[in-house]
């Protein structure tokens, strides 16, 4: 404990926001006013949309944040809040970029047929996530 007090005290001033924009890594490492930022994040998710799952307060349900997020990394869309996991706009964009982000859908998403294609578009093996009834539909084969 006694190490981490000069440690603590090297680390104030330091301006996090330009430490993060250089190396996205060290966003879970910034204070909880850095994870809170809105502008901070739009940026970052921005870069790399796994990054929404380091923020904080309920920036994962702020929808411009999410779908920046889920369209630059659409499995992203497991850190969104479960409203948000559940709208249909957020969903096509999350499996547009990546067809296995359908796992992280709400149940009533995950039946619905328009999402079933974008992400079976996207990847194939989605049709593995299918309810063993949706995996039976031709449609949805000849999609995979």
């Amino acid at each position: 404990a006694v190490v981490a007090i000069p440690a603590m005290r090297a680390l104030q001033g330091v301006d996090w926001a330009d430490i993060v924009m250089r190396n996205t890594n060290s966003y879970k490492l910034a204070p909880a006013m850095y994870r809170m930022d809105r502008k901070l994040a739009m940026d970052l998710v921005k870069k790399d949309g796994q990054l929404l799952q380091y923020t904080l307060g309920e920036l994962n349900s702020d929808i411009e944040l999410v779908m920046e997020a889920v369209t630059k990394n659409g499995s992203a869309l497991r850190y969104a809040d479960m409203e948000l996991q559940d709208n249909k706009d957020i969903a096509l964009a999350a499996v547009a970029s990546e067809g296995m982000a359908f796992q992280y859908l709400s149940r009533r998403l995950r039946e619905d047929s328009e999402v079933i294609m974008a992400a079976l578009k996207q990847n194939g093996r989605v049709l593995s996530l299918l309810t063993r009834s949706l995996r039976r539909n031709p449609e949805f084969v000849r999609r995979a």
